[in-house]
């Protein structure tokens, strides 16, 4: 079992086995803070299995200082390949929206499941002065 993709993007859809990520990005910028990022994001990944497996899937959403920027989503898989031995693909997509950041500094979206642990880095930084 494995992640294949992980990432924060503008928009996501999974159909037919087919997984569309539009926009892409690790860095925010805002001039001023606290502020609240409305259009949003979308947290996306790809677990690729063989194998039946069970267990939480869990995602944390933590500020510079280790606190939670929104609750944590924790969920119960299973996962059952559809033909025995064949790799399948899980594909999830979680939106946040509208999310409020305290402070610039290095943001981290962090997931477990299994033998999978991952996390994602958000920088969201002040705009420079012109």
């Amino acid at each position: 079992m494995k992640l294949s993709v992980f990432t924060l993007c503008d928009y996501a859809q999974s159909s037919l086995g087919k997984l569309t990520i539009v926009g892409a990005f690790n860095r925010i910028y805002s001039d001023q803070f606290p502020f609240a990022y409305r259009q949003g994001f979308n947290v996306v990944g790809r677990i690729v299995f063989t194998e039946p497996y069970s267990d939480k899937l869990n995602i944390e959403f933590k500020d510079p200082d280790g606190n939670n920027v929104l609750p944590s989503v924790s969920s119960d898989l299973k996962l059952e390949p559809q033909i025995e031995g064949r790799e399948c693909a899980f594909d999830f997509n979680l939106a946040f929206n509208p999310v409020l950041f305290h402070k610039p500094g290095v943001y981290k979206i962090h997931l477990s499941y299994g033998n999978i642990s991952e996390s994602l880095t958000l920088y969201v930084d002040k705009k420079k002065k012109k």
